[in-house]
């Protein structure tokens, strides 16, 4: 008997049961996309995103979001795009107040090359692999990778020293 109305008017000629529903208004909502870029990888997470699997979330104004880029082994984390609130810092704190498309960008790290150069007669070989030098005596390794080098004389021959390279 009543309309969708706030008012409801009883007639109480028997026993009655009426129901009031109040439904939430649900606040403003934003959406945050966060997108990777750049020659390299790397993983964006924050509250409910989750960067190589989950991108975009909803958030009710004014929330609060942290987002923490990690660069994959390989890489470096290089900044953040289009959010006024980041820096180049590996975490950004965003407000959302309005729809947010933010980048983080990943750059491959740039490998370091390792020349072999031999005098007299002997091979160099490296651990890990990629130097077997009197035949192939160069190889690039990733910044900050150790690598042993370990000098085999011929016949006939011994090993002296290592020159250069920060080889003791």
């Amino acid at each position: 008997a009543c309309s969708l109305t706030s008012r409801c008017i009883v007639t109480m000629t028997e026993n009655q049961a009426v129901k009031a529903v109040f439904e939430q208004i649900p606040a403003n909502q934003f959406s945050l996309s966060v997108n990777n870029q750049g020659s390299g990888s790397g993983n964006v997470i924050g509250n409910g995103i989750n960067c190589g699997n989950d991108c975009t979330n909803e958030y009710p104004e004014n929330t609060g979001v942290t987002l923490i880029a990690t660069a994959s082994s390989d890489s470096t984390f290089d900044g953040w795009k289009n959010a006024t609130d980041c820096s180049t810092a590996d975490s950004c704190q965003l407000t959302m107040n309005q729809v947010q498309n933010v980048i983080a960008t990943f750059n491959l790290i740039e490998p370091n090359s390792l020349k072999v150069n031999i005098t007299g007669d002997g091979t160099v070989i490296s651990s890990p692999d990629g130097i077997h030098c009197g035949t192939d005596c160069q190889e690039s390794y990733r910044p900050n990778t150790w690598i042993t080098l370990t000098a085999k004389p011929q016949i006939g021959y011994k090993f002296e020293s290592w020159n250069g390279g920060g080889c003791t």
